[in-house]
């Protein structure tokens, strides 16, 4: 049997490059200097997409627990990162948020399912099919356990928000997931921290209302709209 997994339409994705010194850069730029993410089109340093790490900025911090605050028109969420465990993502996670790039963006889809307790959120299209213009390298968990009856698949558990992406390598961007109950999942979604337990009775709530089954029964847009109005980085 295989798990079912919070994937969408992959971006143009392209292979991550080495890390790059802490010096800025003029021209055409590709990948990051901290040699997290890669830009899907190539682009001028002068026209780098919002939330594109700074181009003076060196290799992440390996450890540190940033906490980022979000007010929606449900109520407020908190989540507390963990860079130990995925330095790119957290970082990518941290510049996205303190560059308002999640403000404004609507939690696009929410599953209901056994096995798939989770919504995901930080899509600026709103449609599951877009990004910020960039990917980010993967790090997978590598300390869930295997879930019982998959061969593929580990139990993400409740509480956890990770990266979401397609099949694709390093395909992560600016969406995201959080679950709600143990998610059965194939483990090539970076974990980046845990939502505290005011966000998880927010996303309750909204879980409580269903959705429109657009994608399957049981998953698809939320029947109550949870939009992300204001970022706030501690």
């Amino acid at each position: 049997m295989s798990a079912r997994s919070p994937g969408w339409v992959t971006f143009g994705v392209v292979a991550v490059g080495a890390p790059g010194g802490p010096t800025p850069r003029t021209g055409t730029v590709t990948t990051s200097n901290n040699g997290c993410v890669t830009l899907d089109t190539p682009a001028p340093v002068t026209d780098l997409p919002r939330g594109f790490p700074p181009e003076t900025e060196g290799p992440p911090r390996a450890s540190g627990n940033p906490i980022v605050r979000f007010t929606t028109n449900q109520g407020d969420l908190r989540v507390d990162l963990d860079r130990s465990i995925a330095p790119c993502n957290v970082q990518n996670f941290v510049d996205l948020a303190g560059a308002d790039s999640f403000d404004g963006t609507t939690c696009h889809r929410l599953s209901t399912t056994a096995g798939l307790p989770i919504i995901q959120c930080g899509d600026p299209t709103g449609t599951g099919a877009g990004g910020p213009g960039f990917t980010v390298k993967d790090e997978f968990p590598r300390d869930y356990p295997p879930a019982t009856g998959y061969a593929d698949a580990v139990t993400y558990p409740r509480g956890v928000i990770a990266m979401a992406g397609s099949t694709a390598p390093n395909s992560a961007g600016s969406q995201f997931f959080v679950t709600y109950g143990d998610a059965v999942i194939t483990p090539r979604f970076s974990v980046i921290g845990r939502a505290s337990n005011e966000t998880l009775a927010v996303i309750e709530k909204v879980a409580a209302g269903g959705n429109n089954d657009g994608l399957a029964p049981g998953d698809g847009r939320p029947n109550i709209t949870l939009t992300i109005q204001t970022s706030r980085l501690r």
